[in-house]
């Protein structure tokens, strides 16, 4: 049910701000300002130092409230599984990893893989992935999207990577 909620939450949310920063503290900075100007939907990027204790900070913080906090640039099940005990509400990945999607199902936390050509995602899909982050978003047309949802009408999909407020339409 847990699972559920979360993408409840996250499809809610519209727009899952993508974080990394140099710093642990920076980073920390930039999700509350991020919660203050109405964002919530976070993305932590395990490219962040400690970014397992950054998500374990903002889990506790934002616990109470509609702010979904998830771990982003979990490439394999050691990183997925870290970021899960540390609180993250989702996982999200560039590309997609069979052993990261076994980790996100067996502890029912909503996976956002990577994945570019049809063949890819019919692959994530197969897996369990709950939403299919089209990565290079910036590089996938809306004649793209519309033509990869005509034979797949079931597909979540997520542009990311280069979308901007000049592209986002």
């Amino acid at each position: 049910m847990k699972r559920f909620e979360t993408l409840s939450q996250i499809k809610y949310t519209g727009i899952i701000a993508v974080v990394g920063a140099e710093t642990a503290d920076k980073a920390i900075k930039v999700v509350e300002a991020l919660v203050a100007g109405g964002i919530k939907g976070i993305e932590l990027t395990f490219t962040v130092p400690q970014a397992d204790q950054v998500i374990s900070q903002l889990a506790a913080k934002y616990a109470q409230t509609d702010v979904v906090i998830g771990a982003g640039t979990v490439l394999e099940p050691v990183t997925a599984r870290l970021a899960i005990n540390d609180g993250a509400q989702f996982l999200v990945s560039p590309l997609f990893d069979e052993g990261t999607a076994k980790m996100a199902n067996l502890y029912q936390v909503p996976y956002l893989a990577g994945a570019f050509t049809i063949t890819e995602i019919k692959t994530a899909l197969e897996a369990g992935v709950d939403i299919v982050k089209m990565f290079l978003g910036a590089e996938a047309s809306p004649s793209m999207v519309k033509a990869v949802m005509a034979p797949m009408p079931q597909l979540s999909i997520m542009p990311s990577g280069g979308v901007s407020l000049d592209n986002m339409e």
